[in-house]
């Protein structure tokens, strides 16, 4: 710490409630100390950036810019005195500048303070000027806040205070190795000594300022290796020469090889890294490869990126990225906010922490930054407030997000890895948005039919069922041995059918009805086209009904399954089979009233009437043999339940019945 004299020196006392007033702030504005040094670093920025605008001026009124070649940040860890030091050869203040801002947290009093604190109503930048919060941070970690502040049109001022009584103001007089800027001196309080580890300053430089425009310097300790002589080593030594009878000693000096610890400046931020003020296009692959690995701690090559700009009550910047792997876990819950969109200020980071409704479930395969000034932040600069913000991004996130995925299924290779990595991501999309949204996502929908030995989405599905068709028929599974072999292709062998093989399927399709005006068909649910009037056959199966009434809604009669007895259907707005299954294996069934009603929803079962099992019940029924038809009746049911892939209730005993009858 450089010496100051008494000369001048100016003492400023504080109100009676600034001990308070200290308190609340330190425990109700910010989530963690650590962001004290995003505020020193975001006003050293400022400072600089204010520099590089009055340049100009200065030139012309003779002051001292020299240092605008080299403008920057530095961070000084100065463990031996438990001082941390941060400064800058930006615009610096000047004596008025001293008192009006940093000054101010008292002149403003603490119930305005307070009031503030709990309406938030106040612009950020309103509160931060008018009770100086960004400085004021500092004492979250610091016992006594020291600085040396030069101003091209003013003299050196050395600032200090201990955050409770008041503050001193003196002029400078000692040499200053700068002709502009300010340089901060934190001595730490007990406990905080953290703050002088270089890895700990880096670690929150890369969290929070990593894009800020000009370089930050971190002081850091790293160990070299060198040549030093070794001490008492030297040895005398025969040297025999082939002409000569004597000897000659020499004294040879050996050396070591040492490892000394000396400190280095390191660069520790992308201030080079722009990628706000240009189009996506005009920015390096290596650049955005980097920006990209920061904000993702994906090492890998994204898949795809684009950049957007909206413009309304506040201006936006979006930045999107398609990784080229998956990294959701479907079998782990997911975090209650999405922690994959992250929102900066300024080029400074403030959160990551988005609602579900603005950054839903399935979006968190995406990695994405978000710029904006306007943004209206609390009073510590580390949540987005208002809604304006948060709007704009519920209603842009979705669209941009189509658009991406929408260009990269022109590429072969990217459709792929699409489809491959991210189908489950487009299926919850699909399930969860409405309207045009739902139609833009449900375009990257992959399906094989039972006719198509490729993958193909549904507009290439609409064009090979032709116009006359007027519904998309789907049939859906949990692997697909189980979907080759289901019994409710039977009936469509001479038609399209879009077969879905993952439970995400099943899932996607209980929010997705129709696609562009055509009805989505599940072909294991009840369709009002299927029964044919058979008078003959009227009070047989009034007797069917009569037996399974417990189990079944109604019965059907109709030869659409040729080669099979008959097929139980779910009602029209039923579960599936595969839902069924999908539900039963959730430990939380039981607890859930609506699963339940649902699941003991009674079946529509379709007899056909050319079937030979089928003929023979209604020959005993005829016949008036009451007891074999009701026994036949039953395991038909049974056999039907097991076919169409429904859990058995009776298996035991349809298994036992089914070895009487072979």
């Amino acid at each position: 710490m450089q010496k100051t004299t008494n000369k001048n020196e100016e003492t400023f006392e504080f109100g009676v409630e600034v001990p308070q007033l200290m308190s609340m702030f330190i425990n109700s504005v910010y989530s963690s100390k650590d962001m004290f040094l995003r505020e020193a670093v975001s006003n050293a920025s400022d400072a600089i950036t204010k520099f590089v605008g009055i340049k100009s001026e200065l030139d012309g009124e003779g002051y001292s810019t020299h240092m605008y070649s080299d403008l920057k940040i530095e961070i000084i860890p100065d463990k031996e005195n438990k001082t941390l030091i941060i400064r800058d050869n930006g615009i610096g203040m000047t004596k008025d500048d001293l008192k009006n801002f940093l000054g101010n947290i008292a002149a403003s009093g603490t119930a305005k303070f307070r009031e503030a604190l709990a309406t938030n109503k106040e612009s950020v930048e309103s509160l931060i000027g008018q009770f100086g919060l960004g400085f004021y941070s500092l004492f979250l970690v610091a016992e006594q806040v020291d600085l040396i502040s030069k101003n091209p049109r003013d003299k050196a001022y050395f600032w200090s205070s201990k955050g409770q009584t008041g503050y001193s103001i003196k002029e400078y007089e000692e040499d200053l190795s700068f002709s502009h800027g300010t340089s901060i001196f934190l001595r730490l309080k007990e406990g905080e000594e953290a703050y002088l580890s270089s890895e700990k300053l880096i670690e929150l430089v890369k969290k929070h300022s990593m894009y800020i425009k000009y370089p930050i310097f971190v002081e850091s300790e790293v160990k070299v290796k060198k040549e030093a002589k070794k001490e008492n080593k030297d040895e005398v030594e025969e040297v025999k020469e082939e002409n000569e009878n004597k000897d000659n000693k020499e004294e040879k000096k050996d050396v070591e090889e040492v490892e000394e610890t000396v400190k280095e400046m390191k660069v520790v931020n992308n201030s080079e890294v722009n990628v706000w003020k240009k189009k996506v296009s005009e920015v390096s692959k290596e650049d955005l490869q980097k920006f990209y690995t920061h904000i993702s701690g994906d090492t890998n090559e994204f898949l795809a990126v684009e950049s957007f700009q909206f413009q309304g009550l506040v201006e936006v910047k979006l930045l999107l990225f398609i990784p080229s792997k998956q990294r959701m876990n479907f079998f782990i819950k997911q975090e209650e906010k999405a922690k994959n969109i992250k929102i900066y200020n300024n080029n400074v980071f403030i959160t990551d922490s988005l609602p579900r409704d603005v950054v839903p479930e399935w979006m968190d395969f995406m990695y994405g930054a978000v710029t904006s000034s306007d943004f209206s932040l609390n009073i510590s600069r580390e949540f987005l407030q208002g809604k304006t913000a948060l709007k704009i991004l519920k209603s842009k996130l979705p669209k941009s997000i189509a658009s991406m995925i929408k260009e990269c299924m022109k590429d072969e290779k990217k459709a792929e890895t699409i489809t491959a990595e991210f189908a489950k991501n487009i299926k919850m999309a699909v399930q969860t948005t409405t309207d045009n949204t739902q139609e833009e996502f449900a375009k990257f929908l992959r399906y094989y039919t039972n006719q198509e030995k490729k993958l193909i989405g549904l507009d290439e599905y609409m064009n090979l069922i032709g116009e006359e068709e007027k519904q998309i028929l789907y049939l859906t599974a949990l692997n697909q041995k189980d979907i080759e072999n289901s019994i409710f292709l039977d009936a469509y062998k001479d038609k399209h059918v879009l077969l879905m093989t993952d439970a995400s399927d099943e899932i996607m399709m209980q929010g997705f009805k129709q696609y562009k005006g055509m009805d989505l068909q599940n072909i294991s649910v009840e369709n009002s086209g299927a029964e044919e009037p058979m008078p003959e056959f009227d009070e047989f199966k009034k007797k069917i009904a009569e037996v399974l009434k417990e189990k079944v809604e109604k019965v059907v009669v109709s030869k659409r399954y040729k080669s099979l007895p008959a097929t139980l259907l779910t009602q029209k707005f039923g579960y599936s089979s595969t839902m069924e299954s999908i539900i039963k294996f959730n430990s939380n069934v039981e607890n859930n009233m609506m699963y339940q009603m649902m699941l003991g929803m009674k079946k529509v079962l379709e007899v056909n009437p050319e079937n030979e099992f089928i003929q023979k019940i209604k020959a005993e029924f005829d016949a008036g043999n009451e007891e074999k038809t009701v026994e036949l009746i039953n395991f038909m049911y049974q056999a039907t339940v097991v076919g169409c892939g429904y859990p058995s209730d009776n298996t035991t005993g349809f298994i036992r019945k089914l070895f009487e009858l072979i």
